[in-house]
């Protein structure tokens, strides 16, 4: 004889909290993916660096580098580029002076072009969210606020597209003229184009 099971949600709400579930999973793996990426980009841009400055252990303060400075958002870029900074000082002030540069120099790059875009296509949530709750979690919470907000953002951003009723856009001739104008507008400069 089978056991039934008793709930306390309804059938309904167990699919909603099921499909909240799947989401919180789909954008934390999301997050996850990102940094990596990013953390192998900056892995492999520092490593050239380092190895052509001639910094000791170019392999290890590059991976260093690289995976500090994307799970600790915010201060982790400053807190991976001392010990590069500290270890090259030692051989040469010249040298460390072109590894700090170049450490912020790519942390700049980072900010505006890598990391918005592979935000933006990782967790689907627009850069300038992704760098608006990025300050805010590391305003409220520090380091881990700065960790959990993205993630958080990309969650509470997908969960409110779905709240509310979705409807089909009427057919009417303000929305045809529309359609018309810009289709037209299309095709003479892709005719220009040619």
């Amino acid at each position: 004889m089978a056991c039934q099971s008793r709930r306390r949600f309804t059938p309904a709400r167990q699919e909603r909290i099921l499909a909240t579930w799947e989401l919180a999973g789909n954008k934390t793996g999301g997050y996850l993916y990102s940094r990596a990426l990013l953390a192998l980009i900056s892995a492999a841009f520092h490593w050239v660096v380092f190895q052509a400055v001639g910094t000791p252990a170019p392999v290890a303060l590059a991976l260093w580098v690289g995976i500090i400075s994307q799970f600790l958002p915010v201060v982790g870029t400053y807190i991976a580029g001392l010990l590069p900074v500290l270890l090259t000082f030692l051989e040469s002030p010249v040298d460390a002076a072109i590894v700090l540069i170049a450490i912020v120099v790519y942390q700049q790059i980072e900010n505006y072009l890598f990391s918005p875009r592979i935000t933006a296509r990782t967790m689907q949530l627009h850069p300038a969210l992704a760098f608006g709750s990025a300050l805010a979690g590391a305003a409220l919470l520090g380091g881990v606020g700065a960790i959990l907000a993205l993630p958080a953002a990309a969650m509470i951003q997908a969960l409110s597209s779905e709240w509310g009723d979705r409807h089909q856009v009427i057919k009417s001739e303000l929305t045809e003229v529309r359609h018309h104008r810009v289709f037209k507008r299309w095709t003479k400069i892709r005719k220009a184009r040619r």
